[in-house]
């Protein structure tokens, strides 16, 4: 049971870094096969963070990696990365 749980977590980390866009309680059900809370008591218990805070932080390194290494503006990366406003944005790197 215990490998189960850890392999439905993995899918749903490959789907978070896998996915520039909010993660929805229906992905983290439909992934992981679980509630969104049992699925984000396992994550943590896992990965050490919740499920929100670590899919932030996925997006927010994938917008530094673009802004680093893309010719991309500001406004495509922060739609690209999943925010719904530069300003939106700017506050996620404060």
């Amino acid at each position: 049971m215990k490998n189960y749980a850890k392999n439905r977590i993995d899918l749903l980390e490959e789907h978070i870094r896998g996915s520039s866009k909010k993660i929805t309680v229906n992905s983290v059900n439909t992934k992981s096969f679980y509630s969104y809370r049992h699925a984000n008591r396992l994550f943590k218990s896992l990965k050490g963070e919740s499920i929100n805070s670590y899919s932030n932080k996925i997006r927010i390194q994938t917008a530094a990696e673009y802004l680093k290494y893309s010719s991309k503006s500001i406004f495509d990366i922060a739609f690209d990365s999943g925010y719904g406003s530069t300003a939106a944005f700017s506050k996620a790197f404060k």
